[in-house]
Protein backbone atom coordinates (compact mmCIF):
# COMPACT_ATOMS: atom_id res chain seq x y z
CA UNK A 1 0.00 0.00 0.00
CA UNK A 2 3.19 2.42 1.16
CA UNK A 3 4.95 1.48 -2.20
CA UNK A 4 1.73 2.27 -4.48
CA UNK A 5 0.91 5.92 -2.79
CA UNK A 6 4.77 6.31 -2.98
CA UNK A 7 4.49 5.63 -6.89
CA UNK A 8 1.63 8.06 -7.59
CA UNK A 9 2.88 11.23 -5.42
CA UNK A 10 6.23 10.68 -7.41
CA UNK A 11 4.22 10.48 -10.96
CA UNK A 12 1.73 13.39 -9.61
CA UNK A 13 4.99 15.14 -8.88
CA UNK A 14 6.62 14.75 -11.66
CA UNK A 15 3.97 15.94 -14.17
CA UNK A 16 3.65 19.32 -11.75
CA UNK A 17 7.36 19.65 -12.73
CA UNK A 18 6.36 19.25 -16.24
CA UNK A 19 3.98 21.85 -16.43
CA UNK A 20 5.90 24.50 -14.40
CA UNK A 21 9.40 23.92 -16.90
CA UNK A 22 7.83 23.70 -20.51
CA UNK A 23 7.93 26.18 -22.38
CA UNK A 24 4.99 28.63 -23.96
CA UNK A 25 5.90 28.59 -27.48
CA UNK A 26 2.92 31.63 -28.19
CA UNK A 27 5.05 34.42 -26.64
CA UNK A 28 8.42 34.13 -28.05
CA UNK A 29 9.91 34.36 -30.86
CA UNK A 30 10.61 30.57 -32.32
CA UNK A 31 13.63 31.70 -34.30
CA UNK A 32 15.71 34.33 -31.50
CA UNK A 33 13.75 33.53 -28.36
CA UNK A 34 13.02 37.04 -27.86
CA UNK A 35 9.38 37.95 -25.91
CA UNK A 36 6.77 39.03 -28.24
CA UNK A 37 2.89 40.07 -27.60
CA UNK A 38 1.76 37.24 -29.94
CA UNK A 39 -1.36 39.26 -30.50
CA UNK A 40 0.60 41.47 -32.86
CA UNK A 41 3.04 39.54 -33.99
CA UNK A 42 3.20 37.79 -37.57
CA UNK A 43 3.28 33.98 -37.78
CA UNK A 44 5.64 31.47 -40.01
CA UNK A 45 3.77 30.24 -42.59
CA UNK A 46 5.13 26.68 -42.18
CA UNK A 47 5.11 26.27 -38.79
CA UNK A 48 2.52 28.68 -37.39
CA UNK A 49 4.90 29.83 -34.83
CA UNK A 50 5.31 33.66 -33.93
CA UNK A 51 8.48 35.48 -35.41
CA UNK A 52 9.38 38.72 -34.41
CA UNK A 53 9.65 41.68 -36.71
CA UNK A 54 13.75 41.60 -36.66
CA UNK A 55 13.65 38.06 -37.97
CA UNK A 56 10.95 37.87 -40.45
CA UNK A 57 12.34 37.32 -43.86
CA UNK A 58 15.77 36.66 -43.02
CA UNK A 59 18.44 33.94 -43.16
CA UNK A 60 17.98 33.18 -39.72
CA UNK A 61 13.87 32.24 -40.06
CA UNK A 62 14.87 30.23 -42.87
CA UNK A 63 17.48 28.39 -41.02
CA UNK A 64 15.35 27.93 -38.31
CA UNK A 65 12.38 26.70 -40.23
CA UNK A 66 15.05 24.05 -42.20
CA UNK A 67 16.44 22.94 -38.79
CA UNK A 68 12.38 22.55 -36.86
CA UNK A 69 11.40 20.66 -40.29
CA UNK A 70 14.62 18.40 -40.10
CA UNK A 71 14.00 17.52 -36.41
CA UNK A 72 10.17 16.85 -36.86
CA UNK A 73 11.25 13.35 -38.51
CA UNK A 74 14.11 12.24 -36.28
CA UNK A 75 13.36 8.98 -34.65
CA UNK A 76 10.47 7.99 -37.09
CA UNK A 77 11.00 5.24 -39.84
CA UNK A 78 8.91 4.78 -42.72
CA UNK A 79 6.81 1.77 -42.49
CA UNK A 80 5.79 1.63 -46.70
CA UNK A 81 8.56 -0.88 -47.25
Amino acid sequence: MIVRILKYWFTFDLKIFKMETMTDFSNQCFVCGKEIDPEKTERNKQLNLPVCDDCRGTEREKKAVDDDLESMAEGFVCGCI
